[in-house]
């Protein structure tokens, strides 16, 4: 029976790495996919909670290696789209939203079929171009004046 520690330190080591040497089994279950995906909580959800952030923006700029070591600030300007401030991101005036697209039925895309011959049919798939791809639609009777039914908008910030 000597090899019976051996044998549950390999079939630690291959489910923890080292941290299942050193005991304790590294403390996360490999086989919870859940977790590893989504930052645990299982089928519950969990993860992480509050509003939600935009990717980080990098912007490249030209400086002097004196300046970095002086402490040299500089003032950039930046553009970026935000959620629009007057219809709440809704794209409509009335707050109601969006509805889904008639053409593609709220896809996103178009299929259309074309006959080049007989009995020979070819089935193309286009953005919709009623939606440009979105599935939605806001009526025109409806849309947001500042953002014109985009649901975003514009922000210049020094």
């Amino acid at each position: 029976m000597k090899s019976y520690p051996m044998k549950k330190k390999r079939t630690n080591y291959d489910r923890f790495g080292k941290a299942g040497l050193s005991g304790g089994g590294g403390g996360v279950d490999p086989f919870d996919l859940f977790s590893a995906m989504f930052g645990g909580g299982g089928f519950g959800g969990g993860g992480r909670r509050g509003p939600q952030r935009t990717k980080d923006m990098v912007t490249p700029m030209k400086v002097k290696l004196e300046d970095i070591y002086n402490g040299k600030t500089k003032k950039m300007r930046i553009t970026r789209n935000i959620l629009c401030t007057t219809c709440k991101g809704t794209g409509s005036k009335d707050g109601k939203g969006s509805s889904k697209c008639a053409g593609c039925e709220g896809q996103g895309v178009k299929v259309m079929l074309r006959q080049f011959g007989p009995g020979m049919f070819q089935q193309i798939r286009t953005v919709c171009p009623d939606c440009e791809g979105k599935g939605e639609m806001v009526a025109d009777g409806s849309k947001c004046k500042d953002c014109n039914g985009k649901k975003t908008s514009v922000e210049k910030k020094k």
